[in-house]
């Protein structure tokens, strides 16, 4: 299995001096923290963390079980061949104001370090207990435009945080495409968001994947059309299993 890497109880010197400099704010509702707070007081007020907590133990309307233990795959992925995902916590769309919400929201405008390493040691765990030692951490690779708007892919910075939480190796096998679609895949309903979705990613060939289990990173997982697209490529070049990651997942009564 992948080792999990201890993190210290005291600020490193860098991160000292990067938080005198750019002061932590909490990634939900950005409320500005204690300079010195460590781990999930850190990156979350304490009203956030309490509804990040919460948000993690509502039960599954599928499997009955609280989020971060369920595994159900959404019906889109299950039948590109992903049987398990796994995740922290539900989605709502409607709701844009709850934390999980908030999060996801910010975890794509903000490259927020703090924040990553905090959402990756909180997935560790499960996934350690899910994946085999030899297994491969990737992600599905943001559009070209919005990591030129933004200046980051959050998908491969999870992915990052991931693999130094469990020591599994990092991968990089998918690649957007140049040709992808004009109209950004939160714009399109279901329909539209599996074409585009399908015509928007590619394999690359420089990662042999084959006989290995993957786990596939994104940081919410909608229609589960991107998530899809990429499982499929990697299926079809020979990994053994596909495994869904992300933050938070629409379920199934709120997909649009």
């Amino acid at each position: 299995m992948g080792k999990s890497k201890p993190q210290g109880a005291e600020l490193s010197f860098r991160t000292r001096v990067r938080r005198l400099l750019f002061p932590p704010a909490c990634i939900s509702c950005g409320e500005l923290l204690p300079y010195n707070a460590v781990g999930g007081e850190g990156v979350l007020c304490r009203d956030c963390r309490g509804a990040f907590e919460a948000a993690k133990l509502e039960t599954c309307e599928i499997c009955g079980r609280p989020m971060l233990d369920c595994r159900c795959a959404q019906r889109m992925l299950a039948g590109a061949g992903v049987r398990r995902v796994v995740k922290l916590a539900g989605y709502d769309p409607a709701d844009p104001h709850a934390c999980i919400n908030r999060l996801v929201n910010n975890n794509k405008r903000v490259c927020n370090r703090d924040g990553f390493a905090f959402l990756a040691a909180q997935l560790a765990p499960a996934l350690m207990r899910e994946l085999p030692q030899d297994a491969l951490i990737t992600y599905c690779p943001r559009s070209r435009r919005a990591r030129r708007e933004h200046g980051f892919d959050q998908a491969e910075e999870n992915a990052r945080g991931i693999a130094a939480a469990t020591g599994f190796e990092l991968c990089r096998p998918l690649t957007r495409r140049r040709s992808a679609g004009v109209r950004a895949q939160k714009t399109l309903g279901y329909s539209a968001r599996v074409w585009n979705a399908g015509k928007s990613v590619s394999l690359d060939g420089s990662v042999d994947v084959r006989g290995r289990v993957v786990a596939l990173v994104d940081d919410v997982v909608t229609t589960g059309a991107t998530m899809s697209a990429c499982a499929s490529l990697l299926l079809g070049a020979g990994a053994a299993e596909v495994v869904g990651v992300c933050i938070a997942t629409v379920t199934e009564h709120n997909q649009l």
